[in-house]
């Protein structure tokens, strides 16, 4: 396996960005330039008064972007600065754009790089793309966005987002589902699902993770970890765990996450006299994320719609068992009942029905993690070398 300098375009440099891109380095001698674009209106919108007029500038700050714990001497991240009031799907020249201000990062730091990894369709892809076609170098992108989102990128026939997947010498998909409708496009698509950083989350201690975070000991432990978005469903969950409340009190559903239905939800959540039982609990540091998922008895995710989120293979990667709703990628990795229970999306009777049920229920949470264990970035990483191998071979080919 050949090693490679890569330059990287996404969205951030954490999460699952942050997760692959060190694990391909990190004993591989492998080099990796990160290029992220921020807004910087951010920093301004991060001191004004919480709302959703700025909630979506707020989440390009700097801040938001990076986790630079534990960078590896060999990678490299460069933030790209970009002006911008409307929302991405708004921003005609977003793309061209971002391509501009990274071939000027390329020219003035003196950039090398034998592959592009672009992280989503627009901008980020479409960027790669073009400095595809300026370097002549191969291009891969990763289509993470969630099934609406893909959904409506086909529907809407962008020429950009199309042109980019044409361009791409492989498209990886998350999930399975996907690949028929976007080899309409690209006839090179690799299925590679998301994964976990396993030296940050491993089973560990229910008693003493909760003690570390002043949680009660006697409670079970629901656990939520999503942006407050209408897509990742929290008002069905709201409404499951009223349902719940009328069986049983002990149960009490931590919600991490930022996002603009934080107040709505708020207040949905007093309306139902559930502010004993359903927690807000805001932003979650990284340091935090493995304590609260093994204090927890179970992770609880009721998306109306998803690629495959990583934060499901973090939760199974700590021995517990998932309530997810039946969308996107999540019926591929949660393929037995050992590992967690599916549910309707929207259907909050059903979500209650099975959240009564995950806490009852007597987990084999040695077994859990052990499937996990497929997910680690780390072997991710090897199934993504595979990629950069082909492409690297079928474009010096061609």
């Amino acid at each position: 396996m050949r090693k490679y300098r890569v330059l990287v375009i996404a969205p951030h440099y954490n999460t699952f960005v942050k997760g692959l891109t060190d694990a391909m380095v990190v004993g591989n001698s492998c080099e990796a330039t990160v290029a992220v674009r921020y807004n910087p209106l951010s920093e301004i919108a991060a001191r004004l008064p919480r709302g959703k007029s700025f909630e979506h500038i707020r989440r390009w700050s700097r801040s938001y972007l990076l986790d630079l714990d534990s960078l590896p001497e060999n990678v490299h991240v460069e933030m790209i600065p970009l002006f911008y009031f409307v929302r991405d799907g708004g921003n005609r020249l977003l793309g061209d754009r971002l391509y501009g201000k990274i071939m000027r990062m390329i020219r003035e730091r003196n950039i090398e790089f034998d592959i592009i990894h672009a992280h989503f369709s627009y901008p980020y892809g479409y960027a790669g793309a073009r400095i595809r076609e300026r370097s002549r170098t191969p291009l891969v992108i990763t289509v993470h966005e969630d099934r609406d989102l893909l959904s409506k990128e086909i529907e809407s026939r962008d020429r950009r987002i199309f042109w980019a997947w044409k361009s791409a010498d492989a498209l990886i998909r998350i999930n399975k589902l996907d690949i028929p409708r976007l080899k309409e496009h690209n006839a090179n698509v690799h299925h590679i699902p998301g994964g976990f950083n396993s030296k940050r989350l491993f089973p560990a201690s229910k008693e003493e993770s909760r003690k570390r975070l002043n949680l009660p000991a006697e409670k079970k432990i629901l656990f939520n970890l999503a942006g407050l978005y209408p897509y990742k469903g929290h008002t069905h969950l709201i409404e499951a765990m009223k349902k719940v409340s009328q069986r049983r009190s002990d149960i009490v559903c931590y919600i991490g996450g930022l996002g603009p239905l934080r107040v709505d939800l708020q207040r949905h959540i007093d309306s139902l006299g559930l502010s004993d039982m359903v927690k807000l609990i805001g932003y979650v540091a990284n340091d935090e994320i493995g304590d609260w998922f093994t204090a927890s008895d179970a992770f609880v995710l009721p998306s109306l719609s998803e690629g495959t989120p990583a934060v499901m293979f973090e939760a199974l990667a700590c021995g517990k068992p998932v309530v997810a709703s039946r969308v996107g990628g999540i019926p591929e990795i949660i393929t037995s009942d050992g590992y967690g229970l599916l549910v309707e999306p929207g259907n909050s009777h059903d979500l209650a029905e099975k959240i009564t049920d995950v806490v009852q229920r007597n987990w084999d949470h040695h077994m859990i993690a052990e499937f996990a264990t497929q997910f680690s970035w780390d072997k991710i990483a090897k199934r993504v070398q595979d990629v950069y191998e082909d492409a690297m071979s079928k474009f010096e080919g061609g």
